[in-house]
């Protein structure tokens, strides 16, 4: 079996996630005002919610068991589809959770 790395799916969820959070990122940069900074925050965390589902979407379809892990450091430091998906997802939901407060 090829590496995941090279699959169509991956390229797909990489391909989101630069085109979603970084654009947030330059985007965000340029408000200047609360309202069009709330507004921004309402934008990042929907790109956010896309995201993750499309993650949890990759997992389900490579059956991979999702873990919530209670530290970062928890997570394998070895790369595989999975420990990759886990940090992802993850990470995600920890930014979501923090745009949400």
């Amino acid at each position: 079996m090829g590496n995941y790395k090279d699959t169509i799916t991956y390229k797909q969820a990489t391909e989101a996630y630069e085109l979603t959070y970084k654009q947030n990122q330059a985007e965000g940069a340029l408000r200047n005002s609360v309202k069009a900074l709330i507004e921004f925050l309402g934008f990042a965390r929907a790109s956010g919610e896309e995201l993750l589902e499309d993650y949890l979407d990759l997992a389900k379809d490579h059956k991979i068991i999702i873990v919530r892990p209670t530290s970062l450091s928890s997570l394998s430091s070895k790369s595989s589809l999975s420990s990759d998906l886990n940090y992802l997802i993850d990470s995600i939901t920890r930014t979501n959770y923090l745009l949400d407060r």
